[in-house]
């Protein structure tokens, strides 16, 4: 009887569970966006070795004498600088990655004091080259920026397309805003790489190559509702000089571009 009560018994532990119904099953977590860097954040928690300057005298006046000499030194070692940008909260995670890097090799502490300000502070050299590494990230994020407002005003102006088949395929505002430069420049070819094909566009004739020689055309159209297809141009006319070459001729102007 006992042998046909642990027969039994193993038979109940063998039972397969029940199903779950497909509706109540649980969802996968969906893929959460990660947030960008905080600069601040990230600075804050940069430590640095501690050294204790101990001072020890017969009297007090000597004591207080070097303890002043060694707070002048410190002193004359230490550089602050400020850096205000409105581009500061443009940097990218990479950019400021390598600032914290930089702030802990050098050991040269940078305090976000506002969205728009950061104080560079430590040893004079190493504290000026932090410096200039965070004014380069700050040049390029302007940069970009003035880059994405150009796009952005191309986008309602002009559209540049390349045939397929029997249809046009606009294509995308980085390599627009590129094609436009281009032309404005009065170049006749540019060069570019898309999804690791190389295409050459000739201007001249508005035909876009590809690697292996296949030829399709391009259009450059300006869009409904815009009356002009210029863009804001990176270069500003400077008339510098007037050169009269000949008594009652016309002025020739001496004219230099410069980067915006």
């Amino acid at each position: 009887m006992v042998k046909e009560f642990l027969k039994s018994l193993k038979k109940s532990k063998e039972v397969t569970p029940a199903a779950k119904v497909s509706g109540l099953q649980r969802r996968p977590a969906l893929p959460t966006r990660q947030a960008s860097l905080s600069l601040a954040s990230a600075c804050r928690h940069v430590s640095f070795p501690r050294v204790d300057v101990e001072v020890l005298g017969c009297c007090s006046s000597d004591v207080a004498k070097a303890k002043q000499l060694v707070d002048d030194l410190v002193t004359s070692e230490l550089k602050q600088t400020k850096i205000c940008s409105p581009h500061l909260p443009l940097l990218l995670d990479t950019d400021k990655q390598d600032i914290v890097a930089l702030s802990q090799s050098l050991q040269v502490c940078v305090t976000a004091t506002a969205p728009d300000t950061v104080t560079v502070s430590g040893k004079a050299e190493d504290a000026l080259t932090v410096a200039r590494q965070i004014e380069k990230h700050l040049q390029i994020a302007k940069e970009l920026a003035s880059r994405r407002e150009e796009e952005k005003r191309l986008r309602e102006t002009v559209r540049w397309e390349v045939s397929d088949g029997e249809t046009w395929v606009e294509l995308d505002q980085s390599l627009s805003l590129d094609l436009e430069h281009a032309l404005h420049r009065k170049e006749r070819s540019i060069r570019y790489t898309r999804q690791q094909q190389t295409y050459t566009v000739n201007l001249d004739k508005m035909e876009r190559t590809d690697s292996i020689g296949t030829i399709t055309t391009i259009n450059r159209t300006l869009k409904a509702n815009s009356e002009t297809g210029h863009f804001k141009s990176p270069y500003r006319i400077y008339i510098t000089d007037t050169v009269i070459s000949d008594a009652g001729a016309y002025p020739e102007y001496l004219i230099s571009f410069k980067k915006a």
